[in-house]
């Protein structure tokens, strides 16, 4: 008994080892034997595999693709992982991602006539298939005033969620800031009450333009993109202050994505021609509008893609998972995923995005009761990997 239990112990450190950006290679695992189904459907396993990796792998970039239909085309998964959605998109038509937090994407959907209130907002589960449309913003005015919005965490609001262990079990908030004549309106959304906050004005006055710039979280705060503009929009999610701060005039009423940094720092990157530009924040004062930046990384792409991937100016930079570390670009030979850690690039399908693509980061640890219904057999691990995870019940308990 005891060696068998020593070779159980083995075979859990050597499953803890799988790569959580490739979740399917867990159901193949489980698809062995009865005892390995066991092991990795266990929430000891999960707690141990989120302990062991600690950072939210990239699952993927949901967007809208642009073109004639836009009204009426779903947001779209692009998958970086073996994951994808147990529930397919094509229900939510109109819809368009503007913001994702630990699997949680937040979507807006236009409205038809220019006269109807922009306050369409929806909450879907990427992991579990969920959605939750939110409560109509009856206050809000017709879309002729700037607004943005973000899904959190309800933990992001008090200690943080810098573990990433349990934000996926407990309830979420919205955040919305509207520009309303001369003053900033914030409001917050709680999954728990299924309601909005009373609306709160801050002193700091601050114009925000585009649904669609891109938000990070870093820290215990939330950051807006004004894009284009000179600066960003910093909501404390503990204090809830609104404020402003620069940016260095480097990335002037430019089209920068913002992104959060491994330390807990804010950063962004921007494209200039061929060249990536990567910039990170040395904070000293944190309500100052006065902060240090310092450019982090230069790369050049021409060196990295292939060669036609940059020979139109519709080259744009699409989207940036946090720490700078995968990149989305749009091109002429369609989408390129270029990971800066190992320097593979892939190449996606053609098309382009009619705003910024959001990532999508969560641990995705399957809890496999419909994976193998012969729990003497170890079932076919081929066809596990066809059909992805959605063939067992993801769970992040």
């Amino acid at each position: 008994m005891a060696a068998l239990l020593d070779l159980d112990e083995l075979v859990e450190e050597i499953l803890l080892r799988l790569p959580p950006e490739d979740p399917a290679s867990l159901v193949c695992a489980a698809l062995v034997c009865h005892r390995w189904r066991h092991l990795i459907s266990s929430r000891g396993f999960r707690r141990r595999f989120r302990e062991l990796h600690r950072t939210p792998p990239l699952l993927g970039f949901v967007g809208t693709r642009d073109g004639t239909n836009r009204l009426l085309a779903p947001p779209c998964f692009i998958p970086t992982s073996s994951f994808c959605p147990p529930r397919r998109s094509g229900e939510l038509g109109g819809w368009v991602a503007i913001h994702s937090c630990h699997g949680r994407v937040l979507l807006y959907k236009p409205p038809r006539q220019h006269t109807d209130p922009r306050k369409n907002l929806l909450v879907w589960d990427l992991i579990k298939g969920e959605q939750r449309e939110l409560p109509k913003l009856s206050w809000f005015p017709v879309p002729t005033f700037g607004w943005n919005a973000a899904v959190v965490c309800s933990s992001s609001a008090g200690t943080g969620c810098d573990d990433h262990f349990h934000c996926r079990r407990v309830s979420f908030l919205v955040i919305f800031v509207a520009s309303l004549y001369n003053q900033t309106v914030t409001t917050i959304y709680s999954s728990d009450a299924d309601a909005w906050s009373e609306p709160a004005c801050a002193q700091e006055r601050f114009r925000l333009q585009f649904f669609k710039a891109t938000k990070a979280i870093a820290g215990n705060a939330l950051y807006f993109n004004n894009s284009p503009s000179t600066e960003l929009l910093k909501y404390d999610l503990t204090t809830r202050d609104v404020s402003a701060i620069h940016l260095p005039c480097q990335a002037f009423n430019k089209d920068i994505v913002l992104m959060a940094m491994e330390d807990s720092r804010l950063g962004f990157v921007t494209l200039y021609g061929s060249m990536l530009h990567m910039w990170s924040t040395e904070v000293g004062r944190p309500n100052s509008r006065d902060v240090r930046w310092e450019q982090s990384r230069v790369i050049e792409l021409d060196t990295l893609l292939p060669a036609d991937a940059l020979s139109r100016e519709t080259c744009l930079l699409a989207g940036c998972a946090d720490g700078g570390e995968v990149i989305l670009l749009w091109g002429s030979a369609g989408f390129l995923f270029i990971d800066l850690k190992s320097w593979r690039i892939k190449q996606g399908e053609g098309g382009r995005f009619c705003n910024f693509a959001v990532p999508v980061t969560s641990f995705c640890t399957p809890a496999l009761g419909a994976a193998c219904t012969d729990e003497g057999s170890g079932g076919d691990a081929s066809s596990a990997r066809k059909t992805q995870v959605p063939c067992a019940q993801c769970s992040e308990s």
